[in-house]
């Protein structure tokens, strides 16, 4: 389990505290989960993100090396 994966654990966790618990404790179970949903996207926006731009990019790339492997090159010298 990777460290997001445990924030959100943790953040399933906190929100069905939030439920439960007494209301005394709400307050201290609200900081905890809002540092937590702090967290959880800071680790998004770190990420890195590919556009879909440079997806299309990729491919088309991908797809020319394909086709410049497949088509048959002459030889000019015969």
């Amino acid at each position: 389990m990777d460290h997001r994966e445990k924030l959100i654990a943790l953040r399933d966790r906190l929100e069905r505290s939030m439920d439960e618990s007494p209301p005394q404790m709400l307050p201290q179970i609200a900081g905890q989960y809002r540092a937590t949903l702090a967290d959880i996207a800071a680790l998004d926006s770190a990420a890195p993100q590919v556009g879909l731009e440079d997806d299309l990019k990729k491919k088309r790339a991908q797809r020319r090396e394909l086709q410049r492997k497949s088509v048959p090159r002459r030889n000019v010298n015969k």
